[in-house]
């Protein structure tokens, strides 16, 4: 797939599908910034359950994949 843009807006994120690299699957439920540490921090529940799962740093998903919802 190409890619016309290289940014999106994070509100864009919210409800799409994160495959962690043992299959795993969550849902992004909202976006925090943390003031101290300056990195965006992701707000996740699990798929399966809807568990909250805790904020975890953006870039520590690099490796897990995303389906972002068309509507």
């Amino acid at each position: 797939m190409k890619l016309l843009n290289s940014s999106i807006d994070l509100n864009s994120l919210k409800n799409a599908l994160l495959i962690n690299e043992h299959g795993a699957e969550f849902l992004i439920n909202g976006f925090d910034f943390d003031l101290q540490s300056h990195e965006i921090l992701v707000r996740i529940s699990s798929a399966e359950n809807l568990a909250e799962c805790g904020p975890l740093p953006f870039n520590s998903l690099s490796a897990w994949s995303i389906q972002i919802n068309s509507h």
